[in-house]
């Protein structure tokens, strides 16, 4: 699957268990606190677990060459055909992506810019111990944003002092630093319905919690509900923190319950386990290594083809380094792939099990010619396996390579491409 889409489907995937979690079982936690934190590393790992490889190395004797004039084989016998070239970046969805990702970065800018331009227009700036207070005309709602609070010229006394416990409380809980990230997240993943959800509650824990600090403070529950209603069709700022966001009669409810408990240590070893689980299953996969000198062995759908250092300690030479390469019936590795492409059977129990893949072998050229030592570095099943080793086992004798004019021992690792085609097509 092309990289760009396969980096959104898993990104689904994740953000769809992460949020079924959430709302199924940590949203009941009565902790705003363990909330935030959930909802935060939730976003942050739906972005960045599908972007991280790490590879589980298999042994394999090092210093070999992987031989790659591929084949498939479709239930029959088929010609020679160029190896595809899996995991390349198509232009359409690269472009797609990052047409839709500079948008969203001009239009947070843009928001960004409102936001000073808010600042510079205000008709009076006061320093207070840990916040600044703006007031201006063009200010119609009470928000925050930073360590700055911003209230309408018409805000005052009782409703003032409401307003101004709660924005001091998102300042108190760097609540702005959430929703930065949370965009720039967003940014990347405009394509995600679950991080868009997952901002949606994220707003929602923010004013639970400012919501709760005010009542602590004895204001009066009915008047400070007023001064919400009064606030609910004004606008604020997108990239701030404001009285009306996320203005829902559960909101109301939670004004009633202000007594808070810490998250158990049940629900925060699920939620860790949860997240090491879709990270072993987005990030984990297998490699090959080289088990002397840890060498890479990379086989073609992992990368372009290498060399790698001769080993000066085996008698066998890599199929890189031999002066003299070793010849098949006249010919070279192509007129190999062709001699086990017209002999290969593709075995029915594979073929019923609809089993595809690569067998990646490795054999040896002796210095009399003959292949030996064939061995199954990765494979796929016992019937392709065998079926691969069977067909290599039957090779006629080569003309061996050679060292300063003497025979030597050449090894070289084979990949066998078990495919099933379109049957109307291989009829």
């Amino acid at each position: 699957m092309n990289p760009i889409l396969n980096y959104m489907a898993e990104s689904l995937i994740v953000g769809l268990a992460f949020y079924l979690l959430f709302r199924s079982v940590l949203s009941k936690v009565n902790d705003y606190n363990f909330q935030r934190i959930v909802v935060l590393v939730s976003v942050m790992a739906i972005a960045l677990f599908p972007l991280v490889r790490i590879t589980i190395y298999n042994p394999v004797i090092s210093g070999y060459f992987i031989l790659d004039p591929a084949y498939a084989l479709s239930g029959v016998a088929k010609e020679l055909k160029p190896r595809e070239e899996y995991g390349s970046i198509s232009v359409i969805p690269l472009l797609v992506f990052s047409l839709v990702t500079m948008v969203l970065l001009l239009i947070n800018a843009r928001r960004f810019y409102k936001l000073y331009k808010l600042k510079k227009s205000s008709e009076s700036k006061e320093k207070h111990p840990g916040y600044y207070l703006y007031r201006g005309k063009n200010i119609s709602s009470p928000f925050s944003f930073g360590k700055s609070i911003y209230v309408p010229v018409h805000c005052v006394e009782e409703e003032l002092e409401m307003v101004l416990v709660h924005e001091k409380s998102h300042i108190i809980h760097n609540h702005s630093r959430d929703i930065v990230l949370f965009n720039m997240v967003n940014v990347f993943q405009w394509f995600n319905p679950f991080i868009r959800l997952f901002g949606r509650d994220l707003v929602s824990i923010h004013e639970y919690q400012a919501d709760s600090d005010v009542l602590k403070t004895g204001a009066d529950i009915s008047r400070y509900r007023e001064l919400l209603f009064f606030y609910q069709f004004d606008v604020a700022p997108v990239l701030s923190n404001s009285l009306q966001k996320s203005l829902t009669h559960k909101r109301f409810i939670k004004m009633e319950n202000l007594i808070q408990k810490k998250a158990g240590v049940k629900v925060v070893v699920l939620f860790s386990a949860a997240a090491m689980f879709l990270f072993s299953v987005t990030s984990f996969s297998k490699g090959s290594v080289a088990k002397e000198n840890n060498d890479l062995v990379q086989t073609p759908s992992q990368a372009p083809l290498r060399t790698t250092a001769m080993d000066t300690t085996s008698k066998k030479v890599p199929f890189t380094a031999v002066e003299v390469k070793p010849k098949f019936m006249g010919g070279d590795e192509n007129t190999f792939v062709k001699w086990i492409a017209e002999r290969l059977v593709y075995p029915e129990k594979a073929k019923n099990d609809k089993l595809m893949g690569r067998v990646i072998l490795q054999f040896t050229v002796k210095k009399s010619g003959k292949v030996s030592d064939i061995k199954v570095v990765r494979g796929i099943s016992p019937e392709l396996d065998n079926e691969a080793v069977r067909v290599v086992s039957l090779s006629p004798d080569w003309e061996p390579g050679k060292m300063k004019g003497i025979n030597v021992d050449v090894v070289y690792t084979f990949p066998v491409i078990f495919h099933l085609g379109d049957k109307k097509k291989s009829e």
